[in-house]
């Protein structure tokens, strides 16, 4: 290849650039149930935006790589998965865990880290928008009816987008 480049001008295209996103669900094991639809859905999602090009970073065209972990239900195995993503991949991004008793451990480890974390757990609500959880956010409002909280999921977003330049 080196010797066609040199011969015949040619310089390759570069390499599009890939953003690392984490995700960690149960994928087996006893929450098998919500962490595989759940997995499916941000698989999907990351399919969709890179046929569609990808995500603009920068103003440069960015596809998304997913690393997709198992927790399998258990703690333990939400935060090794998590310390993983965030020390050996260097994502700044993770989707999960589903289950409060699974993902809140995870929630400390993206907390202490400055990743964001966008999960759909009902525990952390009371959390959102407070200080030291600015990366937090919950995909879903599990709570209806006058004391759900659909209100300040969004605006909190916008801050936080607005805050570090994503548009």
């Amino acid at each position: 290849v080196l010797a066609l480049v040199l011969v015949l001008g040619v310089t390759p295209a570069p390499a599009q650039q890939t953003l690392k996103v984490g995700a960690v669900f149960s994928l087996t094991g006893r929450l098998a149930l919500l962490g595989v639809p759940s997995a499916n859905a941000v698989k999907l999602a990351v399919k969709e935006i890179n046929d569609a090009g990808g995500i603009t970073v920068r103003g440069e065209k960015v596809k998304l790589d997913l690393l997709l972990k198992d927790d399998r239900g258990v703690p333990a195995e939400a935060v090794t998965a998590a310390v993983e993503l965030i020390t050996k991949n260097n994502v700044k991004f993770i989707f999960g865990p589903i289950g409060s008793v699974v993902g809140m451990p995870v929630v400390e480890i993206t907390r202490k880290e400055r990743v964001m974390q966008f999960t759909p757990l009902t525990q952390v609500g009371p959390l959102m928008g407070k200080p030291g959880y600015e990366y937090l956010f919950q995909t879903y409002n599990w709570e209806f009816g006058p004391q759900g909280r659909v209100n300040t999921n969004a605006p909190f977003i916008h801050k936080i987008a607005k805050q570090e330049g994503v548009k």
